[in-house]
């Protein structure tokens, strides 16, 4: 029998539901500035945004360059395969962390890169990220991750 393979969308709702049972604060499709970003979580003082990607690597850095303005740090995660030396430069060069996504793995998240800590945040942006973040958590979600949430988890 043939695997059916993921969209990132599946991929961003496991990886949600994998943390949230592991007592993690996050939170998905999270509303800043004028995008989404695909999962934040609070760690201690920290937070942290990851970007799904499927494919265009080089968007999800752009994506995540973006969020540098309102998290500590910032994160890609790829579905897992071999790193191109272009690849692991341009992430360390823009500051930018790297999970794997393993399928079928206990811990669907596999460190590769860890980001640099930012310190180009805008405050306003980042006041306006944890008030989003604090809504999600307070249960009113929005509702493209309701819908998400009833499609994949019902």
């Amino acid at each position: 029998m043939h695997n059916k393979v993921k969209n990132e969308d599946e991929i961003v709702c496991e990886v949600y539901h994998h943390l949230k049972r592991h007592g993690k604060k996050v939170a998905m499709y999270v509303p800043f500035l004028s995008r989404c970003i695909d999962l934040v979580l609070q760690e201690e003082d920290k937070v942290i945004s990851i970007e799904f990607k499927l494919h265009d690597w080089k968007k999800g850095i752009e994506q995540a360059k973006h969020h540098l303005l309102g998290v500590d740090e910032s994160y890609i995660c790829l579905p897992e395969r071999k790193l191109s030396k272009n690849l692991v430069d341009t992430l360390k060069r823009n500051r930018i962390g790297l999970f794997l996504y393993v399928e079928n793995k206990q811990n669907s998240l596999q460190l590769e890169i860890k980001p640099k800590f930012s310190h180009q945040k805008w405050i306003v942006a980042q006041e306006w990220l944890k008030k989003a973040f604090n809504r999600f958590l307070q249960g009113e979600q929005n509702e493209e991750s309701q819908t998400l949430d009833k499609i994949w988890y019902t």
